[in-house]
């Protein structure tokens, strides 16, 4: 096999160092490169068998040949060095494009092998039609009841005036065929009147992508129709001056149309939108029976480009950024606004998610990703024992002990835990999780409430992310405080309170989320609040977690009105070390803080 530097990669001396690569993530900086590489690399310019690479590699460096053959290895794997052509062709500028995004050499064929369902051949449709048909797409199904008429030529490019009267989707096949003759097209000149068509698309289809607007239901007879052959469908338009695009939807891995229709359908950027409640444009009737939606040629085009990327990326299995969600792009501005989509829940048998969106929900998340993956694993667990400071002998109370990590931990160390655990289904995790330590964990099934009968029993309490889910905050610090020994020690971790009432922007990018800024919003209004919770990797596993909203500063006066000593206020932040197997929790908990953490007492005199 011959190997060679790709035409894509840029590759240049600056500053003392090797620059290869553009722009991130393809861009990296080699410093003090050794003296032979400069020379090797140019004699890589041209396709090379690997055997001769290794030799060159080995006569200019004076290495070993194992040691050349590891070096050609290494360049292999950070793609500096990749598989040449054998020869050139139609699709060789694209081969270069799948091979920068890591694609191996059968993209190609893969595309010549699948079929893409085209309903509505307007001013998107043609243009999609033509990029997909461009890119080598085996086979098209297109849809389209209309005959071309003049006004259609601002946008509709596959048509030139000579078309005007005659059937859109039977020159749009004239068109392609001409394009690409090796393109299989079916032609269906038909308009939607009933789910029927969309059947008869979505069964000889392995993707649907839908640009045709009406009638009304046109969007759910498609996804209906695509749940039942079991492919995805992905929707484009256009919304005054912003393009649409998607969500892409394949159930249950995606809500489906029928949970997110009455969301998709209000208005964007609305408080309606973002506080779940119906505004009126959602039941309205039309009253200008002249209503017309205007069309633009570049933002067809600009739409387009973007659901044809999308939809060549999801037929390569590449990532694709409207999985579940919508991107609105903004024709004055190009800014992007992104809409997520949640599932239907457990009520729906078409994408009802298995976790509830209570205790129930979280104690499944917990399961999947509390042990090391989250972010009490990585800001709290470690730092609570060393707060805590047990030793053999202490009692300590671990309130909403949860899965049990800190209980554990605590209990190693040769404290003896009572852990107050209210949930049966949290409960069970947290019995798995300290069978090890025999006598010295005892799990009691209630909550902070119970601390009533424990006056002055505790060395130290533990009490972590609880108050923010208890409505009576003065009762909670009383017990607290009750339950402790005087001179005795609280660990109090809450949620921070800063992100309450705040949400990232973030946006899909190559590699996942990219978190950009963080906005908080009425942070001083205290009272009940609906949060979501994320896994991992910035995905949205549940929704609608009730909890309550305080100021920081109102969870001090209520410890410091009781009698406590404050001795210690912390923001933890991640090492250094979570970059690389966690980048999505330390990307976010790196930049602002997640979890306020107070180390109070109990005055020896109360």
């Amino acid at each position: 096999m011959k190997l060679w530097l790709p035409p894509y990669l840029s590759i240049r001396e600056c500053d003392g160092g090797l620059r290869i690569g553009t722009l991130p993530p393809v861009a990296w900086q080699l410093e003090e490169p050794p003296e032979f590489l400069l020379p090797f690399l140019r004699r890589c310019a041209q396709p090379t068998e690997r055997e001769q690479l290794v030799g060159t590699a080995a006569e200019l460096s004076g290495w070993t040949r194992d040691e050349s053959i590891a070096m050609i290895a290494d360049l292999e794997e950070a793609r500096v060095l990749v598989p040449a052509p054998e020869g050139r062709g139609r699709y060789d500028r694209h081969g270069l494009f799948y091979q920068l995004m890591g694609i191996d050499d059968g993209a190609q064929k893969h595309l010549s092998e699948v079929s893409v369902g085209l309903i509505g051949m307007g001013g998107i449709g043609t243009h999609l039609a033509t990029h997909l048909t461009a890119a080598g797409v085996g086979r098209l199904v297109v849809t389209d009841g209309d005959e071309v008429e003049l006004s259609n030529l601002t946008r509709q490019t596959l048509f030139t005036e000579s078309d005007v009267g005659r059937l859109k989707v039977e020159v749009a096949a004239e068109r392609l065929r001409a394009l690409r003759a090796d393109l299989d097209v079916v032609a269906l000149p038909e308009s939607f009147s009933s789910a029927d068509l969309a059947v008869r698309v979505a069964e000889q289809a392995d993707l649907v992508l839908l640009s045709a607007d009406r009638p009304a239901d046109v969007h759910l007879w498609t996804s209906r129709a695509c749940e039942v052959v079991g492919i995805p469908f992905s929707a484009s338009g256009y919304i005054e001056g912003h393009g649409s695009v998607g969500p892409l939807l394949l159930p249950p891995e995606t809500p489906c149309f029928s949970c997110i229709r009455a969301e998709a359908e209000r208005l964007p950027d609305t408080e309606g939108r973002r506080s779940g409640e119906t505004t009126a444009e959602t039941t309205a009737h039309e009253l200008n029976p002249h209503w017309q939606a205007p069309s633009f040629g570049p933002l067809n085009a600009l739409v387009a480009a973007a659901q044809a990327n999308e939809a060549l990326r999801w037929l390569l299995g590449l990532p694709v950024a409207t999985k579940g969600h919508r991107m609105l792009i903004d024709s004055r501005t190009y800014d992007p606004h992104w809409e997520e989509f949640g599932k239907g829940g457990t009520g729906c048998s078409v994408c009802g998610t298995k976790e509830a969106s209570g205790w129930g929900g979280i104690a499944s998340q917990y399961a999947e990703e509390r042990e090391s993956h989250s972010f009490n694993a990585v800001l709290l667990d470690p730092l609570v024992p060393e707060l805590a400071a047990p030793a053999p002998g202490m009692l300590i109370a671990d309130v909403g002990a949860g899965a049990g990590q800190v209980t554990s931990r605590l209990a190693a160390l040769g404290a003896c835990v009572e852990a107050y655990e209210p949930d049966s289904a949290m409960r069970e995790l947290l019995r798995r999780h300290v069978r090890d330590h025999g006598d010295l964990v005892r799990v009691l099934p209630q909550g902070l409430e119970a601390l009533s009968g424990a006056e002055g029993r505790y060395d130290t309490i533990c009490c972590l992310n609880v108050l923010d889910h208890i409505a009576d905050l003065p009762k909670s610090v009383r017990l607290l405080h009750g339950a402790l020994k005087p001179g005795g020690r609280l660990v109090l971790s809450i949620p921070h309170p800063m992100k309450d009432r705040g949400g990232w922007h973030k946006l899909p990018g190559p590699h996942g989320w990219e978190y950009r800024h963080y906005v908080v919003d009425d942070y001083f209004r205290e009272g009940e609040c609906l949060k979501d919770r994320e896994d991992r990797n910035g995905e949205v596993k549940m929704r609608g977690v009730r909890t309550y909203h305080r100021t920081l500063s109102r969870y001090f006066e209520e410890f410091l009105d009781q009698g406590f000593l404050v001795r210690r206020v912390l923001e933890p932040h991640p090492e250094a070390s979570v970059r690389e197997e966690d980048p999505v929790i330390f990307d976010k908990a790196s930049r602002i803080p997640y979890f306020a953490v107070l180390v109070m007492e109990r005055s020896a005199d109360a």
